[in-house]
């Protein structure tokens, strides 16, 4: 009988086999240069058997999408959710895959030495996986043992179990959720943040669920700073000076916020200074010695001790591991089993010089039991060193000599002392001193990295009255709270079940690697702009569990751990995981989401097509490709549902090329299309002229006339000139404005281009993509030297755009005006109306502006008084006015307006007339989205005309949006 045993790592296969062989194996060399096979003859079920011990490198498979899913332009972040998924032989790992198949042909048995714990368990199912490819048959046994050590090693050859496939699922599932989020969100950021901002564009902006909620603890903690809010306090300090001590008192108070309270009662104190001592005890005390060290205590610990970080810390643990010189680094254990041989450690450290003498006393009968810890893996005993390294130098011997002082220091007794209490009475008032008298200092002799102080106090005895030295009340200002050290990072991790024991350092290291966070000089962490704008971001969708807080994942962790009592199985974890991702109710259950139709494809990008009613109710036919290309339709309001008919559109279907063109299923008003049309209406709008004349529709999916595809499916390149400045140097970054289409009733109509566009500054049209922007629709905008003055306000990135009567964008950018200001250069923040009052002057009309920036609105007095009849300009706001007034008869030159209106009048708003002058409107023009008026404007015509007012109309029938901007929020059009 043959049986071959597979071990997690290298250095457990050769220590095992030495072991069960009694160091008489044999070592044959494979293919991969760090593992070995190692032969020898064994009993196994009490019988004689020839045993082949060999060994893997943690995991041997990945799991990845299908080759087709490599592509981000292909596939929606979306897509990746339900995207099927393939595991495949870790790079690096094929070596040992042939080793494992080779020597599996000639098995009978299969024994699985891995680690006892999930991962483990896992791992040891891939390990079946590869050797069942050439052996289905194979019979696969488990060994479990926490020690490499000789008994333990025994009990577990003579006491063979089974997989726990319940483990291995739940590590599945991890794997499996973690590369779907990923995936999935990565891509998203990337593709939203990449054509946006400049200094992203080669950028991958990653998303991870342990690495987000790392991020927000930072970034929370820096929140703290920056709104805390100091507060000057007072206290009462007292001295008392008695046979040479000085014995300091702190106020039983703490301290006061008021200061004439505290005035009151020192002033009470110094008029009666008399101290009685009340309370005098002494008492027994110890300090207990550390806990036996896991992954996590030795990175928290040793990062502020060795002011390393926990990366190096680990590399270098790992090394050390690999030499023989420590036992394995990635453990949640804290406490040693009962049979775990510890005296053979410690005399390896007599030979020392360093721990010599303390290991010694230690074997001469000062060793005592270590202290058992919460946490317990039941995979490997906590870190210690496995023999001496008297050798070894650099920041190797600093890890080694940490970890060896905290070994010494478990096995010994705790620091006893004896603590003093003393309590005095002054005019009612308490006051309190402690002091320690240290009998046995034990583990803090070998400890170095821990301290504890002896306080003297001078003799007390109670009912004792004393004259204090000192009585004095201080004044102090409380402190803003620390920036989180790595030390602090990693204990809110561990806390918050963020990360294992072996990856927590990994998530530190990527958020700084991303330039989500910093290290400064001082070890503190602080946020980038980019890290704070990500975790911003997350929090305003405003939903129960945010994507960056650790609450999604410590749910996700609970869950894996109820696989193992078989309450949940593995396919109920990523459905229930990823109903969080996707949003949810409060009742945790996802709420019911209508899914996109597909329709066609794009004639542009050949992306799909899809019909879908945004937040707002609104229903849009659009590009999935968005926001790279634009193409969409909206429909009216006159159409009150709309969906997918199982008809197909032969006319508009390409021949042998899916997917077919679908027709669309209306439902109209009663009354808003002609009577031939019937309420009920299965048509292509693609094909069906009558129907898109009676919405007032274009075609939707030829690539807009003057372009060519290859300019609206790629990014545009950057223009040196006319950026808008983000605050703290992230920049936009806008296509480059294209020619718009011929409306159908063939009214002229041709929006700026870059040829319209002043030739020495280039600025960038308005975005294409705003909710921030009140932009027209390309039909909408008149080429008509009448056409009114229109300011955009980008609130966000603090840019102005304004559109005159030349038909030229003009772009202001104002680095000045950044909303950080107020942080950077200790002055107020700055806002978009300050930004407006520096820009009034600039305008190219002779017109009186507020200081918001926009047209006074003139008004008279009818309050009884002096100024009663007088004529005044002020903000035409209706709320957020600003402070703007003048009277008319001051101004210089001042013609007067058609209109004035009464200064009580609350419904008066400003619309243009006669060119280049404005008129006062009343409360009876209702304004529509978009500027419009439905009845205050006398508009000719509804795409144009000489009318009186030519005001920003929208589309009350249905508006055709092909390179122009979605009106609504970019995330409701996410499909």
């Amino acid at each position: 009988m043959k049986v071959l045993c597979v071990a997690e790592k290298p250095s457990i296969a050769k220590s095992v086999a030495a072991i069960l062989s009694n160091n008489q194996h044999r070592t044959r060399a494979t293919g991969d240069k760090y593992t070995k096979n190692y032969d020898f003859n064994s009993t196994f079920d009490g019988h004689p058997c020839e045993v082949i011990m060999t060994a893997i490198r943690g995991h041997l498979f990945s799991m990845d999408f299908p080759a087709a899913y490599k592509s981000w332009a292909r596939h929606a972040p979306i897509s990746l959710f339900d995207a099927p998924t393939i595991q495949s032989v870790t790079e690096g790992c094929g070596e040992i895959a042939r080793n494992l198949e080779s020597e599996g042909r000639r098995a009978d048995v299969l024994v699985i030495w891995t680690d006892c714990d999930r991962e483990g368990e896992n791992i040891g199912m891939e390990v079946t996986t590869v050797v069942r490819k050439v052996k289905p048959n194979i019979r696969v046994r488990r060994a479990r043992f926490s020690v490499v050590q000789p008994r333990q090693i025994q009990q577990a050859w003579g006491r063979l179990g089974d997989i726990d496939l319940r483990l291995a699922n739940a590590v599945d599932a991890r794997i499996e959720l973690d590369l779907r989020t990923g995936a999935a969100f990565t891509r998203f950021q990337t593709l939203s943040f990449q054509p946006r901002f400049r200094e992203l564009a080669n950028k991958i902006i990653s998303f991870g669920s342990c690495q987000f909620p790392t991020l927000r603890f930072v970034v929370d903690r820096y929140r703290r700073l920056q709104d805390f809010v100091a507060e000057d306090f007072w206290r009462i300090d007292v001295v008392i000076a008695k046979d040479g001590i000085r014995a300091s008192f702190l106020w039983s108070r703490d301290r006061l916020f008021d200061q004439h309270c505290c005035v009151v009662l020192y002033e009470m104190c110094v008029e009666n200074p008399t101290a009685r001592v009340v309370r005098a005890d002494v008492s027994p005390r110890e300090k207990w010695k550390p806990l036996p060290l896991n992954t996590v205590e030795m990175q928290k610990v040793a990062t502020n001790v060795l002011r390393m970080s926990g990366e190096e810390i680990m590399r270098i643990a790992e090394s050390l591991y690999n030499q023989g010189f420590l036992s394995y680094p990635r453990t949640e254990t804290q406490s040693f089993d009962d049979n775990f041989e510890l005296m053979p450690l410690i005399e390896r450290q007599v030979q020392d010089p360093a721990y010599s003498a303390y290991a010694q006393g230690l074997l001469d009968g000062k060793f005592r039991k270590p202290r058992k810890g919460p946490q317990d893996d039941k995979a490997h005993p906590p870190i210690h060193p496995t023999k001496e390294a008297p050798h070894l130098v650099g920041n190797e011997r600093r890890v080694y000599d940490f970890i060896t002082r905290r070994f010494l220091a478990c096995c010994s007794d705790d620091a006893k002392g004896m603590e003093t209490q003393v309590e005095i009475d002054i005019a009612q008032e308490r006051f309190t001193a402690k002091g320690l008298t240290i009998r046995e200092r034990n583990f803090l002799d070998i400890y170095t990295f821990d301290s504890w102080k002896a306080v003297m106090l001078p003799l007390f005895t109670v009912n004792e009255n004393i004259q204090p030295t000192e009585i004095k009340m201080n004044a102090g200002r409380t402190t803003p709270p620390r920036a989180l050290s790595e030390a602090d990072l990693i204990t809110l991790m561990d806390k918050n079940g963020i990360g294992t024991d072996a990856t927590i350092h990994e998530h530190i290291k990527k958020i700084l690697d991303r330039e989500y966070a910093t290290k400064h000089a001082d070890g503190l962490f602080y946020p980038t702009v980019l890290g704070m704008a990500l975790i911003d971001g997350y929090d305003n969708m405003r939903i129960d569990l945010s994507l960056s807080k650790p609450e999604l994942r410590r749910q996700m962790e609970e869950n894996l751990k109820l696989v193992f009592t078989r309450c949940l199985e593995q396919i109920q974890i990523l459905e229930q995981a990823l109903i969080k991702y996707f949003g949810h109710a409060a009742d945790g259950e996802a709420p019911p989401v209508e899914i996109a139709q597909e329709v066609r494809s794009c004639p542009r990008c050949d992306f799909p097509i899809c019909l879908k009613t945004i937040k707002t109710g609104k229903r849009v036919i659009g590009c999935t490709n968005y926001p790279t290309c634009k193409n969409a339709v909206w429909l009216p309001e006159s159409v009150t549902e709309v969906s997918c008919s199982d008809e197909v559109c032969d006319n508009c279907s390409r021949p042998n090329k899916p997917p077919r063109t679908r027709q669309l299923k209306f439902q109209f008003k009663r009354g808003a299309l002609p009577p031939n049309i019937p309420l009920e209406y299965v048509t292509c709008i693609w094909c069906d002229e009558y129907l898109r004349e009676c919405l007032t529709l274009d075609k939707c999916g030829g690539p807009a006339q003057g372009t060519n595809l290859q300019q609206q499916t790629h990014r545009q390149p950057h223009q040196p000139n006319g950026e808008a400045h983000l605050p703290n140097g992230l920049q936009n970054q806008f296509q480059q404005p294209q020619q718009g289409r011929q409306p159908f009733n063939n009214m002229s109509h041709q929006p700026p281009t870059n040829q319209s566009l002043p030739n020495k500054q280039e600025p960038h049209p308005p975005p294409p993509i705003n909710n921030m922007f009140n932009q027209l629709p390309p039909h909408q905008r008149q080429n008509n030297a009448h056409q009114p003055y229109i300011q955009f306000d980008n609130h966000n990135n603090n840019t102005v755009y304004q559109f005159n009567q030349s038909n030229n964008y003009q772009q202001y950018n104002y680095h000045a005006f950044d909303n950080t200001r107020g942080r950077d250069n200790n002055g107020p923040a700055a806002t978009i109306d300050d930004f407006r009052r520096h820009l009034a002057p600039q305008a190219q009309d002779n017109l009186h502006r507020c200081g918001c920036g926009m047209v006074a609105e003139e008004k008279s007095v009818s309050k009884d008084g002096a100024n009663k009849g007088r004529h005044f300009l002020t903000c035409p706001k209706q709320a957020g006015r600003c402070k703007f007034f003048k009277f008319t008869d001051e101004i210089p030159g001042y013609t007067g307006s058609a209109n004035v209106t009464s200064a009580h009048n609350n419904n008066t708003s400003v619309t243009r007339e006669r060119g280049n002058s404005w008129r006062s409107r009343g409360a009876r023009g209702r304004t529509r989205r978009g500027g419009s008026s439905s009845r205050g404007s006398r508009s000719r015509g509804r795409r144009g005309g000489r009318g009186g007012s030519s005001t920003c109309n929208s589309n009350r029938n249905g508006t055709i949006v092909d390179d122009a901007d979605y009106s609504d929020s970019p995330d409701d059009l996410d499909f």
